[in-house]
């Protein structure tokens, strides 16, 4: 029974498909930490960064308020509704927003207002005593319903305390709600809503539900659904507590991303697998070739080739054998050649001998039909020396090796012709050559 093998180039696709599987499990797990990245980006750190960006540009714009109102405070006579209107144009300026502005006294007497809802209506009488108490702190934000009393956000009311020449002032800032709105949405790409303590919306890059009480998850839930739409709500508190920001997350598009990602490693999978398997067999194949060459190499040796030499370069221990193996074939061809020349030489040797055995009996006969025709029949006997000395010419010219076809007939001519002169009629030749030859 014949044995069967497996061939190498089997084995090595087997071994390189066998150890392809730690990239793969490489890649497995950098899919897992990038799936975890990104849901730590979607979740945490871009709603952490819009936190970190709301609250720096309303540091920006409370430092602003602050800074302008000190140095006015301090650069002019403030006590004539002109001074006032001056310093609330300065900050309608500054702000990039629509306000309004109103200053009181510390007994709590309007030195100015910027509208006119402000002194009559008796809601915002109520809440701006409020919030004037609530000024012995230096500053704070406030919510108050807006002065259109149409908008579904309130206004943010700044506040805070200044004295000016050992007299008490307190000047409230009310930002509009929509202008906040607008003022976000042209600055912020995620979706923001700005609340105050109690959970009122002051600013918001979303359209809301219309709600006549306006708050907006004031009980902090994770988990929220607007406009029939579900959402994930990250929850930050900036400024003490005084205004929270909510950075909300579409759930649709939270679990659309995660399927992207996942689509997406399946399909890198996929090509890793299918990458494993065609470099495992062009690694396997390159790595058999020269296994290939010296298995033909052989077969060539036993079906007789000899000299057969493989012109494959390598530079490993199979480059070597290769190399052995071409020496081998190269020399046995040489062995065997330099065998059939001795053969061939010795055969001519015996052939030589053989001739020089039978020479001299041609020659003492034909010189003896020539010594009969000098006598006889001189020019024959002349005709019969020049073809004589042909023929010893030609047998004694031992620096041919090979002769044309004519010369031999040539040579085979006069020797019957020799032969025909010493034997006359008893002997009898035809010579029979087709015109092509």
């Amino acid at each position: 029974m014949k044995k069967e093998y497996k061939s190498f180039e089997d084995k090595i696709k087997d071994l390189f498909k066998k150890y392809s599987r730690i990239p793969l499990l490489v890649v497995f797990v950098l899919f897992v930490f990038v799936l975890f990245g990104v849901h730590i980006n979607i979740s945490r750190i871009k709603p952490y960064r819009a936190k970190r960006e709301i609250e720096h540009r309303l540091n920006y714009l409370v430092n602003a308020l602050n800074d302008t109102i000190d140095t006015y405070f301090e650069d002019n006579q403030i006590d004539t509704d002109y001074s006032y209107n001056l310093l609330y144009y300065k900050l309608n300026q500054l702000s990039e927003l629509q306000i309004d502005l109103a200053i009181y006294t510390n007994e709590g007497i309007r030195s100015f207002s910027s509208n006119t809802r402000i002194n009559e209506s008796i809601y915002y009488k109520m809440t701006n005593k409020a919030i004037l108490s609530g000024l012995e702190d230096g500053f704070i934000f406030e919510s108050i319903s807006g002065l259109d009393q149409v908008s579904n956000v309130k206004d943010l009311v700044f506040g805070k305390n200044i004295t000016k020449e050992g007299v008490p002032f307190f000047v409230l800032v009310y930002i509009d709600g929509e202008s906040m709105h607008d003022y976000l949405n042209q600055n912020f790409v995620n979706q923001i809503i700005l609340t105050d303590r109690f959970g009122y919306v002051v600013g918001s890059t979303m359209t809301l539900p219309s709600s006549k009480i306006r708050k907006f998850n004031d009980t902090h839930s994770k988990h929220i659904m607007i406009n029939n739409v579900n959402y994930l709500d990250r929850i930050y508190q900036i400024y003490d507590q005084q205004i929270f920001v909510h950075s909300l997350i579409l759930k649709q598009n939270f679990f659309i991303n995660y399927g992207l990602l996942i689509l997406f490693m399946g399909m890198i999978f996929t090509v890793i697998k299918v990458s494993n398997d065609l470099v495992g067999k062009r690694v396997g194949k390159e790595a058999t070739d020269s296994i290939n060459e010296i298995i033909l190499l052989v077969d060539k040796i036993k079906t007789g080739a000899l000299g057969y030499t493989s012109h494959y370069t390598a530079d490993d221990e199979l480059g070597y054998v290769i190399d052995a193996f071409n020496d081998m074939s190269r020399t046995l061809d040489k062995l065997i050649k330099r065998n059939e020349l001795l053969l061939k030489l010795s055969n001519e040797a015996q052939i030589r001998q053989l001739e020089a055995q039978f020479n001299p009996h041609f020659l003492y006969n034909s010189l003896d039909t020539i010594r009969f025709l000098i006598y006889t029949d001189p020019q024959k006997a002349s005709s019969l020396i020049l073809d004589l000395t042909y023929l010893l010419r030609y047998s004694l010219d031992v620096n041919k090796s090979e002769v044309t076809f004519s010369e031999d007939l040539e040579y085979v001519y006069k020797y019957l012709s020799i032969i025909k002169t010493r034997l006359d009629d008893r002997f009898s030749y035809i010579i029979d050559i087709e015109p092509e030859v």
